[in-house]
């Protein structure tokens, strides 16, 4: 298939260079389907003008007009406006779109340069002369007869080239409304798989595709359309998906890379070469040693959330009654405008829900004279901890009133100073932060270490490792490693701020909402609730349920019951015996005895040889 193409662009090259004479011996041979060429039609003029007035893209019922057709594209669709655009229709919210006959957004020496820097990445050098939006139906292609005469460019280029044209678009609407789909051209609607050229791959061209690749103009301006006011360069979520693609197309393609022996071999180099210098790089001893700082330290911010519950109880214990209501309802109300202050500094959701010391008064939390006199504090430090001072002066004055004693002053400066130490530690928190050095290390080592798997992974490709590796076209366990390394990353850049809009993220609103209901309800409804304490026994065994006692009973009761590791542990009867400490004694003395008596080791065997060497001896001399 290949060489047929090379064949038909030879055959239409050696029209285009040499004259007329002497092509007409090659009219003959030549398919019809070539007529659709300009530059062929003038030379093959007598066999190709009833087939091109029937057929081509651009044809017409008038012979003489024919050649003007094809080459003025303009004349084809009167409505489409194929001239060459620049700054006109930049930033158009109806630029390239039906509206506008798709009339390009891009300036074309933009395009051209995000258009040359994909094939400058993805396509042979010999093939970057065709990387541009030629709109020109005659540059367009003698561009592509010169390209393929040279042999500058192989053929199965043109998926990849079309691919870095589309930009992952799909521009088949474009291509409907100009034509390509029309019945003149008998390939059906074969030409639309070049105009979304991701979502029907091409991995071989065909004889008919030549009737696509010579409106090589109108598929380029449909790319060039496409194109929207804000590309810069291929988007990074389709980088993978365009990588893929490409590889599929060159491995399937004749030849690997088109690679000879000696350049299979280099890259084989390149490839150990990078697989060797990956283990270099300590991954998982990063990346473990960040998420666990990371997910500690999320923890810790938990614990240090403060609950008011235990300051409410003590409150409600040492100032009972209803001549104490007003106290209480303060102390519970400051305590949540505590909260209000102190975690909208710190957590963009509690921010939003008071941005002003104003809201917090709308919301019943401060009253007009509180508001007087917290605005009046001058702090450069912050003074999110006005409230809490609130409270000791108000528990100071009561002590000064002798209606709390020093013991119960002592207990309830306490719990307020265990409510207070929560919000500093978070603000602490918020302020002392991870090093920013050591999430970019972390960070760039693991996007670099999959950087270097994309070539050290590759399948080696020389005639002596293919021998003994089988050819993989997907990293399996690749992809594998590199979902759960950039999954273990990304857990630890998500927990690095628990206080953020994200669902992971600790919810303070509700926690507010619930504080100040329990504050509230440990201030009013239940400081003097007790019920009665009646003769009610209690029970020893308590009843269990059907669901419950299946559970229980499907296993031994026992085995519920903790016990020490020891409790099945049993001595011998002999170890069990009390003796007297005088026997104690006598038997480690006997003990001690019978050991030095019994000879080592080394000893008996030093013994063993000099018996032999003595009993060698004797019978020496009894022969002598």
């Amino acid at each position: 298939m290949i060489s047929f193409w090379i064949i038909h662009f030879a055959v239409f090259a050696y029209f285009e260079y040499f004259g007329v004479g002497k092509s007409r011996s090659r009219c003959d041979i030549m398919h019809r389907a070539h007529c659709c060429n300009p530059l062929i039609y003038n030379k093959c003029f007598e066999k190709c003008h009833y087939w091109a007035a029937r057929n081509c893209f651009r044809g017409r019922a008038q012979r003489k007009q024919i050649v003007t057709d094809l080459v003025d594209v303009s004349t084809f669709n009167h409505k489409s406006k194929r001239n060459e655009l620049s700054d006109e229709f930049d930033g158009n919210s109806e630029c390239g779109t039906v509206h506008s006959e798709f009339l390009p957004c891009v300036q074309k020496e933009i395009a051209d340069q995000i258009f040359y820097d994909c094939c400058k990445l993805y396509v042979e050098p010999g093939c970057h002369e065709l990387c541009r939006y030629e709109g020109n139906r005659d540059v367009a292609q003698s561009l592509l007869l010169e390209t393929f005469h040279k042999k500058k460019c192989p053929i199965n280029n043109i998926p990849t080239i079309l691919y870095c044209a589309s930009q992952n678009r799909d521009n088949r609407l474009c291509c409907r409304q100009l034509g390509l789909t029309s019945g003149k051209l008998h390939v059906g609607r074969r030409c639309l798989r070049m105009c979304d050229p991701y979502r029907f791959d091409i991995p071989m061209l065909e004889e008919h595709d030549f009737v696509c690749l010579n409106n090589w103009d109108i598929i380029m301006y449909c790319h060039h359309g496409g194109l929207s006011s804000s590309v810069q360069s291929i988007p990074l979520c389709h980088t993978g998906r365009f990588v893929t693609f490409w590889l599929f197309n060159k491995r399937e393609s004749e030849g690997w890379y088109y690679l000879d022996e000696k350049q299979k071999e280099y890259f084989t180099g390149w490839i150990i070469w990078c697989e060797i210098g990956s283990q270099y790089i300590p991954l998982s001893f990063l990346l473990g040693f960040f998420v666990a700082v990371v997910v500690a330290r999320w923890w810790e911010q938990f614990n240090y959330i403060s609950w008011p519950d235990k300051l409410m109880m003590m409150v409600a214990t040492c100032l009972p009654g209803d001549h104490n209501l007003h106290i209480r309802q303060a102390i519970a109300r400051w305590s949540s405008l505590q909260a209000a202050i102190a975690w909208s500094a710190i957590s963009v959701r509690t921010l939003k829900r008071f941005p002003t010391e104003r809201h917090l008064v709308e919301a019943d939390l401060m009253t007009e004279e509180e508001y007087k006199l917290f605005t009046g504090v001058e702090a450069r430090h912050g003074k999110w901890f006005v409230p809490i001072v609130w409270i000791s002066n108000l528990l100071g004055a009561l002590y000064r009133q002798q209606r709390i004693d020093s013991v119960q002053l002592n207990m309830l400066m306490q719990q307020l100073y265990s409510f207070r130490d929560g919000f500093a530690m978070l603000l602490v928190y918020d302020w002392v932060k991870i090093p920013l050095v050591y999430t970019q290390v972390v960070a760039i080592a693991t996007y670099g270490y999959f950087m270097i798997c994309l070539i050290g992974r590759q399948p080696k490709i020389d005639e002596h490792s293919m021998r003994k590796e089988v050819s993989i076209l997907f990293p399996v366990f690749t992809t594998f490693q590199m979902l759960f390394y950039i999954g273990w990353l990304k857990v630890g850049q998500y927990l690095m701020n628990p206080f953020g809009e994200d669902d992971d993220d600790f919810e303070l609103n509700y926690v507010l909402d619930r504080n100040t209901f329990i504050a509230h309800m440990l201030a009013t409804d239940l400081v003097n609730q007790l019920p009665t304490i009646g003769r009610n026994g209690m029970r020893v065994l308590l009843p269990h349920t059907k669901a419950s006692f299946k559970i229980q009973a499907s296993r031994d009761r026992t085995d519920v019951i903790p016990k020490g590791h020891l409790t099945h542990f049993k001595l011998a009867k002999d170890e069990m015996k009390l003796i007297e400490l005088d026997e104690l004694i006598e038997s480690n003395e006997n003990d001690r005895k019978r050991a030095k008596r019994k000879p080592g080791l080394l000893s008996r065997s030093i013994r063993s040889k000099r018996k032999m060497s003595s009993r060698y001896v004797g019978e020496r001399t009894t022969f002598i």
